[in-house]
């Protein structure tokens, strides 16, 4: 008995042992502090990520901290353990303030026009915290403030990421309850294609930009029936706010109190299906056919899904594009992209934040998801099972938008994986997928019906550097730098093809909200001319909304003055 009981007492006292020389405090606010960034991505992204696209990631990064401090604590003892804890924390959590460090620094007036000086500042502010925190871990207050101010940091944002989820469940939903479709009395009822080829710019903005010639697809065009507006802009220069306002016929952001939206559901609905043009083809008896990348809510369950065909509905496919997102995003946080893109990581390491291998395989696309033979097929299929039932067809391509994975006849552009933080910069690689785009266009209208309506438009314009906060567009000068990108950006690619009569009342600046009531008053038999579009810019970084129709208007009209010379005739 008195053999056996040390024995049995011996594994216990060694657990005890063990368990005096781990930091509780300090292990506690390095795991918060590792998780907080995470916590802070879910909430800055909580319309398009959720909590399962991000717990593998956790787990591995917290898990690999906490193994860290466990072994230092273990061979050097708690006080070590404690101190390095709260070293490794800061350092976890400070990764990713990388990118936000960066920006401020390459931005500030005093700093900007250092060299490196983004990623010296960065440093330099990790080492200074690095420092305080060292001299301070051992006062007898500090890991409690710690763990205090690690939680906060980590849990704030997940009560808010919680509060925005319940407070959003049936928005979109409720939003979209007073639009409704009629039966307009149609004369009447052909197929409509409408072809977004997201980010492909106008023939007088690729001239001018980028030295890209168009001008044979726009002559094609018109010898197939197009009008083809040259002066058209977009409703807003982001995808989620300019393709809404097409299907909606009205703007998404206007100046003034309003501003930009602060949430994406009530435009993710219209995209889905929720919109004016969609309630009104239904109720005219049209049956859908939608082509589009995972990139957003098309085809998600909305009013037009039990008549609707979906072209390449393979979740699987989607989901690894959405985790490449998530990776991409997560690295572009911290140094590690760009140490990768100046091959200071190996290879295979690289590839991992770069993209998956999965956009080499064929069925993607590239990540592009479709071609026009795709859409074909799935067309054919519904007209074999009714033909007399007219067909809304709906693309969003994206051959034209980065990355640029497909070549001029929409082969693969490269064997490697390709970068996902790419821009319109790749003039080559935007040459290759703008011929790609027109090859996949001609194709589908020499394919379907000539009586067809077809409309080709792009939601927003090509841009080749960084367009800064919109809250200084307002004072900015008319040859200010900036006026060509926000040009290049708000002018869109808009081309539509009517019955005859209708063409005389295509305006040269059909585009945006206009889109489908030219259309569908067109087809309704009483085609009448629409006001001009106007341009509203919201941008990423702020709610603030400025028209810029005017400014660009008289940027456009220099550039014609520029290549022309005034013209005698207005003197």
């Amino acid at each position: 008995m008195s053999n056996s009981e040390p024995e049995a007492k011996w594994p216990n006292r060694r657990l005890r042992a063990m368990a005096r020389r781990f930091p509780v405090g300090g292990a506690l606010t390095a795991v918060f502090l590792a998780a907080s960034p995470f916590s802070g991505f879910l909430y800055r992204n909580r319309e398009l990520v959720s909590a399962a696209d991000l717990w593998r990631y956790v787990v591995l990064y917290v898990g690999a901290l906490l193994a860290v401090v466990v072994g230092i604590s273990l061979v050097f003892g708690k006080r070590t353990g404690s101190r390095w804890s709260f070293l490794l924390g800061w350092c976890a959590c400070g990764m990713f303030w990388y990118r936000d460090v960066k920006s401020f620094a390459d931005g500030f007036f005093l700093t900007k026009s250092l060299p490196v000086v983004g990623p010296v500042i960065w440093v330099f502010i990790t080492f200074l915290v690095s420092i305080l925190i060292y001299r301070l871990c051992e006062r007898s207050w500090f890991p409690i403030a710690g763990v205090l101010f690690s939680l906060t940091l980590a849990i704030l944002p997940i009560g808010q990421y919680v509060a925005f989820t319940v407070a959003t469940e049936n928005y979109g939903a409720e939003t979209l309850d007073s639009i409704t479709g009629q039966d307009r009395g149609w004369e009447s009822q052909p197929d409509i294609y409408f072809l977004l080829v997201d980010g492909f710019g106008r023939q007088d903005v690729l001239k001018e930009m980028f030295d890209i010639d168009t001008s044979g697809f726009e002559a094609e065009l018109r010898r197939n029936g197009f009008v083809v507006a040259d002066r058209a802009l977009g409703a807003h220069p982001m995808t989620w706010l300019s393709v809404p306002a097409i299907f909606d016929q009205e703007y998404q952001a206007l100046p003034g109190d309003q501003g930009k939206p602060a949430t994406q559901i009530r435009q993710d609905a219209i995209l889905a299906g929720g919109s004016r043009t969609h309630q009104i083809l239904k109720a005219n008896g049209y049956h859908f056919v939608t082509a589009a990348t995972a990139w957003g809510p098309f085809c998600d369950p909305s009013p037009i899904s039990e008549v609707e065909d979906c072209v390449n509905k393979r979740p699987y496919i989607d989901a690894a594009l959405k985790d490449a997102y998530v990776r991409y995003q997560l690295a572009f946080m911290t140094p590690v992209l760009p140490l990768s893109r100046a091959s200071f990581l190996p290879e295979a390491v690289g590839a991992m934040w770069e993209g998956p291998k999965l956009l080499e395989d064929p069925t993607t696309v590239g990540g592009k998801a479709f071609l026009t033979s795709d859409v074909l097929d799935v067309v054919d299929a519904a007209q074999a099972r009714d033909d007399s039932i007219p067909l809304f067809v709906f693309g969003h391509m994206w051959y034209t938008h980065p990355p640029f994975t497909l070549g001029p006849k929409c082969e693969f552009r490269t064997r490697g994986v390709p970068s996902l933080g790419g821009d319109w910069a790749d003039v080559s690689g935007y040459q290759a997928g703008i011929d790609c785009a027109i090859m996949q266009i001609l194709e589908l209208i020499s394919e379907v019906d000539p009586s067809a309506v077809i409309v080709v438009q792009s939601d927003h314009g090509p841009v080749r550097e960084k367009i800064e906060s919109p809250d200084d567009v307002a004072g900015l000068g008319e040859k200010d730098v900036q006026s060509e990108l926000l040009w290049g950006r708000a002018s869109v690619f808009s081309a539509v093809r009517l019955p005859e009569h209708c063409r005389s009342f295509v305006s040269d600046t059909y585009a945006g909200i206009n889109t489908f009531k030219v259309v569908f008053d067109c087809l309704e038999g009483s085609p009448t001319p629409q006001i001009s579009e106007r341009s509203y810019w919201a941008w990423w970084n702020s709610r603030r909304v400025v028209d810029l129709t005017d400014r660009l208007r008289t940027y456009e009209a220099s550039l014609d003055l520029a290549r022309h010379g005034a013209d005698p005739a207005r003197d």
